[in-house]
């Protein structure tokens, strides 16, 4: 797949656990200036029910309006697995997008398998693993309990470390005022 590349100037993503997990020291220049050299790849994967924001998300980060077809209402208008990267200084950005992962309306054992295959192969395009999980909500008054719940099977799909490298996004600023 090509990524197109564009320049922006700053990055608000900090990689310095990642590079040096165990190390707790300051980064020298040296070693700053070694780092920055390299390319740096941020692996995002876009989480949540269907019709939360979660492709008008990935559009936003890369910069690319109508990349990841969206949808005024609450049908998905995502019908598979897509990923698309975007150059940003020395981190290449890879955006993972995909139907609702978790929908309550899954009600089908095709439903559940379908939606494990998405979730297998949304992770095969993470390669090196998931940087962060973005789990999209669109604003509203309230956290529900099908909100809970959908946290919870998020958390038995990808793990007990899943919380600590997932994003809460709130979606559909248009509605903030």
């Amino acid at each position: 797949n090509h990524c197109e590349s564009s320049q922006v100037v700053t990055c608000t993503f900090s990689v310095q656990s990642q590079l040096h997990p165990s190390s707790q020291e300051e980064l020298t220049q040296k070693q700053v200036k070694r780092i920055k050299m390299e390319e740096v790849k941020i692996n995002i994967l876009l989480i949540g029910k269907t019709g939360q924001g979660k492709s008008a998300t990935g559009n936003t980060l890369l910069d690319r309006p109508g990349f990841f077809k969206t949808s005024t209402n609450l049908t998905s208008e995502t019908k598979k697995v897509k990923f698309s990267c975007r150059q940003l200084e020395n981190y290449m950005l890879h955006v993972v997008d995909g139907p609702g992962l978790v929908d309550t309306d899954m009600e089908t054992v095709e439903d559940k398998e379908t939606a494990i295959k998405h979730i297998e192969t949304a992770l095969a395009m993470c390669y090196g693993g998931v940087s962060a999980f973005l789990y999209a909500i669109r604003f509203g008054p309230r956290f529900t309990a099908e909100d809970r719940s959908t946290l919870h099977s998020l958390k038995t799909i990808f793990g007990n470390d899943f919380m600590q490298h997932v994003i809460v996004v709130v979606t559909g600023g248009d509605l903030f005022q």
